[in-house]
């Protein structure tokens, strides 16, 4: 609730004059005091407290002192303060930082009767100048001054002009004054403002309401202002680059103006903002991003391409939850993952999946009778079950992560991925390298073992081409056997064997940091290739070798053993 006069010593009466009336002192005291207490009441609870006209403050060349012209102002009780003529101040009071103020005072003045104490006759107002740490109640601030010796620093924008008050229901202050001497030509209005007409603004500067403005008519809102850093923490509105591409632009370079809408959160400690942008260029390229920042600093996160008719580019993975048609014949790009929960109708060409991953987790129904070619020609379909092939051929490379089953026939050439190895030791010494077959159970293996090229590791060093189909015991089965083809221009291998104890086959082969080139149509590993004997399954033990078996003392070997 708002807080009430005290009335009690307000005048409420003034004489009524008539021809030949006797007056009294008294009549001319209610006369004053009616007229005086309504002039403060006015200037106290129509105004604020502040500067009327001049009270300007000057620094005196040569002189530790200050000149305050003639002026008038309000004070916070209403009283009013007239300066008649310049005054010269210099009582600093030996402060070195302080503020120059000017106050109220009246005393009374023209005795008339020297031998009676109270007979003047006149009140005069004679404004007092002061200069404190702190302007002291009821005062008018004038300047802040920076003393250092004899040199006096002035600022003035601490002067605060009257204005006008307007009656409210809770106290709170509802002012409209002007923006002092930092803004002079800006009228600051405390408070919320309603306006159920319209608003022109034909000016050229800034309006600033500390409250809210509320229009219920037509706001025509102007035109967009220049900026020099997107991420910059502004006020809601409409920003443009001055046409020079800033720091924060949109990543559309086709003109060099840039639009930019704003939202700005109202913790104005925060860098919070809803951004919208566009270039000038006349196409549907649009543009969004959110700037959450604790602070006041600039922030330019990475602006978010909102889909349009034109060309769109998206980063990250994108969710479709329904079809995706695309009737265009360009190119759709993306630089994440195309995730489809629905369809996808048309057709995919392969040779154009260049980047990134296309999953498919099935193609139902596709036999090779709706394959125009007669083919399914891909560059590749990673992560593709096997299981999920059902019918048709596939040409061009298949990686299979996990077994392929077939339950048909495999035509053509079969070609696996080749693996090598280098074993260290000396060169006149054959080591025992172990081969682990992992799929023992599905019968014959098939090992290559080869160097093609002669001068891998060394000039002339020699080459190898050798094959070996085997199966072993693995612990008594008696289906084991060996099939040797062996060609080579020096002696590389020593000896082979399989293992009794386990599903492994053991190849002799010469040191001296020489490469081997393996690959097998089983899972196989090289479970051992150190300078070592290998001692595996229950203790059976393959020893270092230095001669070369009397019938592998060829270059060209073929052998069968059972």
């Amino acid at each position: 609730m708002a807080k009430t006069t005290d009335f009690t010593n307000f005048a409420n009466e003034h004489p009524n004059y008539f021809p030949g009336q006797y007056l009294l002192e008294d009549d001319f005291e209610i006369q004053h005091q009616y007229f005086s207490d309504r002039q403060r009441y006015h200037n106290q609870k129509l105004h604020i407290s502040g500067i009327i006209e001049g009270l300007e403050v000057e620094v005196i060349t040569g002189k530790k002192s200050v000149l305050i012209k003639f002026g008038s102002a309000i004070d916070g009780n209403g009283e009013l303060i007239v300066v008649k003529k310049d005054i010269t101040f210099s009582d600093f009071k030996n402060l070195a930082n302080g503020e120059l103020y000017i106050q109220f005072s009246q005393e009374k003045q023209v005795k008339q009767q020297e031998d009676v104490a109270d007979s003047y006759t006149r009140w005069i107002e004679n404004p007092i100048s002061g200069f404190a740490a702190t302007s002291p109640a009821n005062s008018v601030k004038l300047a802040k001054l920076t003393i250092s010796g004899d040199t006096i620093t002035l600022d003035t924008n601490v002067r605060e002009y009257s204005g006008l008050s307007l009656p409210n229901s809770n106290s709170k202050a509802l002012t409209f004054r002007s923006g002092g001497n930092a803004n002079p030509n800006l009228a600051v209005l405390t408070g919320s403002l309603k306006i159920d007409g319209d608003l022109t603004v034909n000016g050229s500067g800034n309006s600033t309401f500390a409250g809210n403005l509320t229009v219920n008519g037509a706001a025509n809102l102007g035109y967009e202002s220049n900026i020099s850093n997107f991420g910059n923490p502004m006020l809601s509105g409409f920003y443009q680059n001055g046409g020079t591409e800033i720091t924060g632009d949109v990543p559309d370079t086709s003109h060099p103006w840039t639009h930019l809408i704003i939202a700005r959160h109202s913790n104005i400690n925060n860098n919070h903002q809803l951004q919208i942008a566009a270039s000038y260029q006349n196409n549907d390229r649009l543009f969004f991003r959110k700037i959450a920042l604790a602070g006041t600093t600039a922030s330019n996160p990475d602006w978010n391409e909102v889909a349009t008719r034109g060309t769109n580019v998206f980063s990250g993975a994108q969710t479709i939850n329904n079809n995706l048609t695309v009737t265009g014949t360009g190119n759709s790009s993306f630089s994440g993952n195309l995730t489809v929960s629905g369809t996808i109708s048309g057709k995919i060409d392969a040779g154009n999946i260049t980047t990134g991953q296309l999953v498919v987790e099935r193609i139902p129904n596709l036999p090779a009778t709706k394959i125009t070619s007669g083919e399914l020609a891909v560059e590749r379909i990673p992560n593709l079950s096997a299981s999920k092939i059902t019918s048709g051929t596939v040409s061009g490379d298949l990686t299979v992560s996990g077994n392929l089953t077939v339950t048909g026939v495999i035509s053509g050439v079969l070609n696996l991925t080749l693996s090598s190895f280098k074993v260290a030791g000396d060169a006149s010494t054959y080591y025992p390298v172990v081969f682990q077959d992992n799929a023992w159970s599905n019968g014959t293996m098939i090992l290559e073992i080869s160097r093609p090229n002669t001068h891998t590791d060394s000039g002339w060093r020699g080459s190898l081409i050798s094959t070996f189909t085997c199966h072993s015991s693995n612990w008594g089965h008696g289906s084991e056997f060996t099939s040797a083809e062996i060609h080579q221009s020096t002696y590389f291998i020593a000896s082979y064997m399989n293992a009794y104890h386990s599903a492994n086959f053991i190849v002799w082969l010469k040191g001296g940091g020489t490469t081997y080139y393996w690959r097998s149509n089983h899972p196989v590993a090289v479970a051992n290739f150190d300078t070592t004997k290998k001692v595996l399954a229950n203790n059976e033990t393959f020893d270092i070798k230095t001669t070369v078996d009397t019938d592998l003392q060829k270059t060209h070997v073929s052998k069968k053993s059972w």
